[in-house]
């Protein structure tokens, strides 16, 4: 775009503003996960339209561990459980409000209830 940038300059990206480009995601300040199914975005930071490790030679080092533990521990808490809402309530009454900060977050915090549904085997 005929951007003249001197050498040895540090371009910081923002990626909280690239994650919430109206010009790249319908709606994007609503949480749609449905909206990464059957796309060829990826996480490794060669798509700028998402880029929650960074990319390019200043990606996260510890991305492969972070991926595997977060489908590790999300895989293990949804086999060994069945999750609930306390007194009965409904899943279309949750506050999907946000609160921006550093990080995104719910409004209202999620509050669920697990019922252990398999007895897990813990290797001594």
């Amino acid at each position: 775009m005929k951007y003249r940038i001197p050498k040895n300059t540090v371009v910081v990206l923002n990626a909280y503003a690239l994650g919430r480009d109206s010009m790249t995601w319908d709606d994007p300040l609503s949480f749609k996960p449905e909206r990464f199914l059957n796309k060829n975005i990826d996480l490794k930071g060669t798509n700028y339209e998402l880029l929650p490790f960074g990319g390019g030679r200043r990606i996260c080092s510890g991305f492969p561990l972070a991926l595997k533990q977060i489908q590790l521990i999300l895989a293990s808490l949804v086999h060994g459980f069945d999750w609930s809402l306390p007194h009965g309530n409904d899943h279309n009454s949750l506050d999907m409000a946000e609160d921006f900060g550093i990080t995104l977050r719910k409004k209202e915090p999620l509050l669920l209830i697990p019922k252990k549904r398999i007895n897990l085997v813990v290797a001594h």
